[in-house]
């Protein structure tokens, strides 16, 4: 319902002509609805996802809101990998390379959601 209601939110401002970003993990499974949400408005999905490795330290070592034991977000993790749209999976590059990389697959229309 969340995700809906952030997708459905948004329409008026990307009918308005502003670029609309909706920064949340959204698995691919909700790409169709997605689609029918925003019927003809233009749509991409992009997906960071690093290592679980990564993911399990960078929660363990978070100041605020700090995740031990990350057994249980490990199915959540595993619905990102059969997103039909390719991941930028790097668990090296910095924030400005993998912003460059997406801003350039964004270009080249490698996230466009059809």
């Amino acid at each position: 319902m969340i995700t809906r209601a952030m997708t459905a939110a948004a329409i008026p401002f990307a009918r308005s002509g502003y670029e609309v970003l909706i920064d949340f993990s959204i698995p691919p499974q909700f790409l169709g609805t997605a689609r029918k949400i925003v019927k003809d408005l233009p749509l991409n999905y992009v997906v960071i996802r690093p290592s679980l490795s990564i993911c399990e330290i960078r929660a363990a070592s978070r100041v605020e809101g700090r995740i031990i034991d990350y057994a249980s977000y490990r199915d959540f993790y595993g619905l990102f990998e059969a997103s039909p749209i390719p991941a930028v999976c790097d668990n090296e590059a910095d924030a400005g390379t993998v912003a460059m990389r997406i801003y350039e697959g964004l270009g080249a229309g490698k996230f466009v959601v059809a």
